[in-house]
């Protein structure tokens, strides 16, 4: 009987292709693995109790959470509505928040939820931000690819600055969500080695057909994205008509990039109330804000994430109008 297992660090040829899709990575800085595993491995390897950490809020849970679990100290850069009334973050702000003991920036963009994403002019004054303080800049980019204007799509934290780590995979701009495969690249060899080593205690390495039908995905990405672009192109031309036709109800708030969008509710109802309603009896399912574990502001306190990456979406916005005029 032959045995052959996977590579822990990933398929060579997947990681080749992976690494194309950078400037300045080389394949043997990138590691092949879960995403979510991709987040928790490296901020273990990365952070020690007491350290400082500023994350992106409100987002997916584990890149705060994990933090917060080591016994870290954390600070929230949140997003605010800009006068076009569409989320955006301040570098400003981030730049505030650093401290002497800040260890990690953690960020999101195109961000979940709001779909907020830097100007490339910000981009570049985050990282220099970083690289004055000598901080780790870790960068969920599982969004990267579905900026609504190609133009605006920002580098990869791993080619930024050489304590840049950048988080992808694809499940969400290539549709891929099943094959559970991402990656994380870098220009840190060190800390890259001591993921490597963490990994022995989880997974060890990917499904060895996962990583095949990824690198085919991979290499046929550019068509792939254009596929999802126009889907998402013309859900959002639906959606600013639907929400253009209900402001008594709700405030669009514009993304920028992603497939999701955080949208306000001005009815007077909680968004907790409204979603669950909507569920029951519309059949339409919503996110209120509530559920990103995100304390209430002015701005956050009554919204929903609404997501339009489906085809189905004109379906499910006719059944909440329908329920909506009933």
């Amino acid at each position: 009987m032959t045995h052959a297992g996977a590579e822990s660090t990933g398929l060579p040829a997947l990681r080749e292709e992976i690494s194309s899709t950078y400037t300045s990575i080389p394949a043997k800085n990138v590691v092949v693995l879960a995403p979510a595993e991709g987040i928790y491995l490296t901020l273990k390897a990365l952070l020690q109790p007491g350290d400082h950490v500023v994350v992106t809020y409100p987002g997916y849970q584990t890149l705060h959470e994990v933090a917060r679990s080591i016994g870290c100290k954390l600070s929230f850069w949140q997003p605010e509505l800009n006068q076009q009334r569409s989320w955006e973050f301040n570098v400003q702000q981030l730049e505030a928040l650093i401290q002497s003991d800040t260890k990690a920036v953690i960020i999101n963009f195109p961000h979940n939820p709001t779909g907020a994403l830097l100007q490339k002019s910000e981009w570049q004054r985050l990282c220099a931000c970083c690289q004055t303080h000598g901080v780790h800049l870790f960068s969920d980019e599982m969004y990267r690819g579905l900026e609504h204007d190609r133009e605006a799509k920002l580098p990869a934290a791993a080619d930024s600055y050489e304590k840049g780590i950048s988080l992808c995979g694809v499940s969400k701009a290539l549709s891929m969500p099943g094959l559970r495969i991402g990656w994380v690249a870098m220009q840190d060899t060190a800390l890259l080695q001591r993921i490597m080593q963490l990994r022995d205690y989880t997974t060890i390495c990917c499904s060895a057909p996962s990583e095949v039908l990824a690198l085919m995905g991979l290499r046929q990405q550019e068509a792939i994205l254009q596929r999802n672009m126009a889907c998402i192109e013309g859900n959002l031309a639906l959606l600013r008509d639907f929400f253009r036709e209900h402001t008594s109800q709700f405030e669009w708030h514009e993304p920028a990039g992603s497939s999701v969008a955080l949208v306000g509710l001005t009815s007077g109802e909680s968004a907790d109330s409204f979603c669950e309603r909507c569920v029951r009896e519309a059949g339409v399912l919503l996110l209120p804000g509530s559920q990103f574990d995100h304390e209430p502001s002015d701005d956050f306190s009554n919204s929903f994430r609404i997501g339009f990456g489906r085809q189905n979406l004109p379906q499910c916005m006719k059944q909440l109008e329908s329920w909506l005029d009933g």
